[in-house]
Order: C-alpha cells, then structure tokens, then sequence
C-alpha cells in the first residue's frame, strides 16, 4: 500500500523543523559541523554577500496549513513570519560577525514548536572589516591629522613671521613719517633751517641752561636788506635762491653749538650760545656782513644783499623769550633806520652806537671761540 501522508488521521505532536536547503551568496551550501551549543553552522566568506536557509516542519498531515517563523539573533528585533511557500530566511550585507537564526512552525492553529531550531551565522569580515585594518585606518588618520597640524602650524608660522615682517616695515615707516612730519613741523622747508617753531624750542632750552649755570647767550635777528626788490625785478625763483644762500652763508657762520632758524619770509636768527659779551658778538655780526659782500648768482644774474642785524643779550634785554625778541626786534628796527648793513645792540645793553666798526681782530681774540 502505498504511501498517502495527506490521508494520515493521526496528528504527530513531537514532529521537528529541519533544514531543507542552505545558499551562500547565491550558490549551494552546507551547514558545518556542530558548533556552539550543538547548534549547526553556517559560514558566509565576504565576496559571498548573503546567505538563505531554507526550513520545513516534518508533519504532513495537512502542510498548506503550516505556518513558519524565523529570527535572526544579532541582527532582527522580531520574528518574521512567513508563508508555507517562502520557508526560508534569506540576508544579504550582514555586518561582519557571529549571529544565531532561529526557525519554528506550528500546524495549523496550533502553538508553535516548543524548541525552535538554531543555527549559528558567521559572517566573515573582508580584508577592510579587520580590526587590524582599523588599527591601520586609525594609525594613518592620526598621521593625516598630524601631517595637517604640522602643515598649519608652518603655516601659522610663516604668517607669523611675515606679519613680524611686515609690523616692523611698517614701523619703520612710520617712524620714518613720523620724523619727515616732525621736519614739516619744525624745519623750514625751502631752506631746511630750523622754522620758527623749532627756534622757540631752542631758545627757551637755552634760557633754562642759562640759568642753571649762570650763564649768558646772544639772540641775533637778521632781516635781509631790499628782499622785496629781488623778488619784484627778477621773480621769486630768484628769491628763493637767495634765502637758501643765505641760509647757507649764516650756517658757515655759526659754530656747532650755535643755533641757526628762519623766522619767515626774509627774516633769520642765530641763537649764539655761551656768548653775551658785546665785544664777541661784534665780532660775530662783523663776520655775518662781511659773507654777504660776495654777490649770489641765479641763472646769470648777480644779485647783491646785505643783512641788518639786532641783537639782544640774555638776561639783559629779556629774561623770556617774548622779552628777548621785542629787544632783538626793536634793535633791527634801528639798524635799518640807521642805513642798513649794520647792526644795533638793544638799548638795554648799553651800547646804542653803531657796532659796524673796524675793529682789530687781534684785540678781541679771546672774547669769542673762533668761529667756522
């Protein structure tokens, strides 16, 4: 008699889940020896990329009314369920690692088996899914993070020393335009004697070093004679070559420590420090009105000029400087009334009379420290 399960009245209660069929990346497989637990194995190399285990309840009686579960340890949160005709657990692109799948059945309406079936899934890591390969990923992002910190670090280094380079250029610039803003402030620009600003520096320096040590000096004011006629006839070209002569000529005058200005226009002072003899100032006023008897040539014209002079002696005629120069001026206001080409001491000093003497150098040697 042949065989019929499908007429079978008797129900097998203790009928097992077997597996049918197993593929490993799309290709036959085989589950390996008992493993952990005695539970079968199956592996799945990387190039494989999944795996499907095919399951079946040994009970016959009525298999349209089976019913199939599955859960992959490691990986599902729930049993999946699944038809009679699709009694198969299929994965693919498992993370590398150890994973148990369970599988169970019920007949019918019934309860499902009591002990599922349980295979262990190993999934081979590829070459890059190594922790040895980690370890060669760490170690080559912690020489990439090190090589950019190095590269950024020469590169903060070089910034900084080009801003280094640069601070100190532009210090030095502004040094420098500090300095051409403190010769426009305090030198005369046609000239470069020092302006009218810079001569009041001057003179109340010397007032204090006066009178710290007792001491004396000469306050001379120079005003070029007939200026005005200069400029008129042969235009102010020639002017200014004959205020930067001028300027010039007094300098070869003075010594070192004496102080050479341009008030403005045609109007000059020389500070004589450590001279408030009048006999040693004669001498000097001679000198300055002997340098301009050499004509100044401009572009083929001779010009001449000649300087009227007042002076004033510190403390006599001033003891500040406003008082100084009211006593400078008020004398040159009377060498040019007296002729011109002269000078005139301020009549505080007691010496009202013309200084344009013929005075004998030999007499007043030692009066005066030789000038240049």
């Amino acid at each position: 008699m042949p065989n019929r399960p499908e007429r079978l009245t008797q129900r097998a209660d203790s009928a097992p889940v077997v597996v049918t069929d197993v593929e490993v990346g799309g290709k036959p497989g085989t589950l390996a020896g008992a493993g952990a637990g005695g539970r079968r194995r199956v592996t799945v190399p990387p190039e494989a990329g999944g795996f499907a285990v095919e399951f079946s309840l040994l009970d016959f009686t009525a298999p349209e009314r089976n019913r199939y579960a599955y859960w992959l340890e490691g990986y599902d949160r729930n049993w999946r369920e699944v038809d009679t005709t699709h009694r198969s657990a299929s994965y693919t692109n498992l993370p590398p690692g150890h994973y148990v799948l369970h599988m169970k059945a019920a007949r019918g309406d019934d309860e499902w088996t009591q002990h599922p079936l349980e295979v262990d899934v190993e999934i081979q890591p590829a070459w890059y899914q190594t922790w040895s390969f980690d370890l060669v990923k760490i170690a080559g992002a912690l020489l990439a993070v090190a090589a950019v910190v190095a590269v950024r670090l020469r590169y903060v280094q070089q910034r900084s020393r080009d801003l280094a380079r640069l601070v100190e250029q532009r210090t030095r610039e502004l040094t420098e335009l500090q300095h051409q803003l403190e010769e426009l402030a305090y030198s005369d620009a046609l000239t470069g004697l020092p302006n009218r600003r810079m001569f009041g520096d001057f003179c109340r320096r010397m007032i204090a070093g006066a009178q710290r040590q007792g001491a004396g000096f000469a306050l001379l004011l120079i005003d070029l004679d007939h200026f005005k006629q200069v400029n008129d006839t042969l235009g102010h070209d020639a002017g200014d070559a004959l205020l930067v002569e001028t300027a010039r000529r007094l300098r070869a005058v003075a010594r070192q420590a004496d102080v050479v200005a341009r008030l403005g226009g045609d109007e000059f002072a020389i500070l004589l420090a450590d001279t408030s003899a009048p006999a040693a100032v004669d001498i000097v006023c001679r000198r300055v009105c002997e340098v301009f008897e050499a004509p100044i040539s401009h572009q083929g014209h001779a010009t001449r000029t000649s300087p009227s002079i007042g002076v004033a002696l510190y403390p006599h005629d001033g003891a500040t400087q406003d008082a100084l120069y009211k006593s400078a001026d008020l004398a040159l206001y009377e060498a040019k009334h007296q002729g011109r080409d002269t000078w005139r001491f301020a009549q505080h000093a007691g010496a009202a009379a013309p200084r344009r003497l013929d005075l004998d150098p030999s007499t007043a040697a030692g009066a005066v420290e030789p000038l240049a």
